[in-house]
């Protein structure tokens, strides 16, 4: 099912999982610039979105999709120390996350990287 443009789609749990895994797993950076977790298998940004899009992009575009992905991923960048600055409140700190955020934030930091991919990982196509 296509999305017309500007049309909003509230993001699905497991999108926002993903999007916690991208920030939480991040690789050391190359030339100033963190890398997506190794468990993808992308050297780039764009690409480890693209893995997930068959199965979480509920008719999205492709480049609607990677914009809402990237945009879950920032919203957990601030948390963690990974060269990201995400997004930010007036005073610096995390922007407050909202309910679903924060439940996927409370539950996941529990687990290890292993963990936590395996719980992503069903959701990666190839």
């Amino acid at each position: 099912m296509a999305t017309t443009r500007g049309e909003y789609r509230s993001r699905s749990r497991e999108m926002v999982e993903v999007g916690y895994f991208l920030a939480r797993f991040s690789e050391a950076r190359v030339r100033g610039k963190p890398l997506p977790p190794d468990e993808t298998g992308a050297r780039a940004w764009g690409a480890a979105y693209d893995i997930f899009h068959e199965k979480l992009g509920c008719g999205r575009p492709l480049i609607q999709f990677r914009n809402t992905l990237k945009n879950s991923r920032d919203e957990f960048d601030g948390f963690f120390d990974n060269g990201r600055q995400g997004w930010k409140e007036s005073d610096g700190t995390p922007a407050r996350l909202r309910q679903l955020q924060h439940a996927v934030f409370e539950e996941l930091q529990l687990l290890d990287r292993d963990a936590c991919w395996k719980r992503i990982r069903q959701h990666a196509s190839g």
